[in-house]
């Protein structure tokens, strides 16, 4: 499995740079299909290490932070946590797993995933969707831009 160096600087240099009065949430979106097995521990790892430097930077845009996991079946997206709280964040991270159920696996409820993290984020918040399918309920893209463009939100 490789490593997301790149993404992770550049993620962390979007947040740093954010000149927002209020702060912000920093949200991540998992997957949590079985089809994700192989990437769900190297996401665990990046969304961690983005979590303590953008969280140990003093003039941190971050309030909070929220975490979301979707699939492609009946439950849906589902809120894991919103907390201000590092160890509580890790630990509600380290707990997702793949989902056992066995479906057709993809396409994937990711737009709903999204907009559970939007809904559930600060005005100015950065989310992060992590997913290896394309998206089972796209026509829901719209609503995600506008309420991205309505929360100034970055996805």
């Amino acid at each position: 499995m490789w490593v997301y160096p790149h993404v992770i600087v550049l993620i962390i240099t979007n947040i740093l740079e954010a000149t927002w009065a209020d702060k912000g949430s920093l949200a991540f979106a998992i997957d949590n299909t079985i089809s994700m097995s192989d990437s769900i521990e190297q996401i665990k790892l990046s969304a961690e290490k983005i979590a303590k430097v953008v969280l140990e930077e003093k003039s941190s845009q971050i309030k909070n932070m929220v975490l979301v996991t979707f699939n492609d079946i009946n439950e849906r997206a589902k809120v894991v946590t919103t907390t201000n709280d590092r160890d509580i964040f890790k630990n509600k991270l380290y707990g997702i797993r793949p989902h056992s159920h066995v479906r057709n696996d993809c396409p994937e409820l990711s737009m709903e995933g999204t907009l559970l993290a939007l809904n559930k984020s600060l005005p100015g918040s950065f989310i992060y969707v992590f997913t290896d399918a394309s998206a089972k309920d796209y026509k829901k893209s719209e609503k995600i831009k506008d309420l991205c463009q309505k929360k100034q939100s970055q996805v």
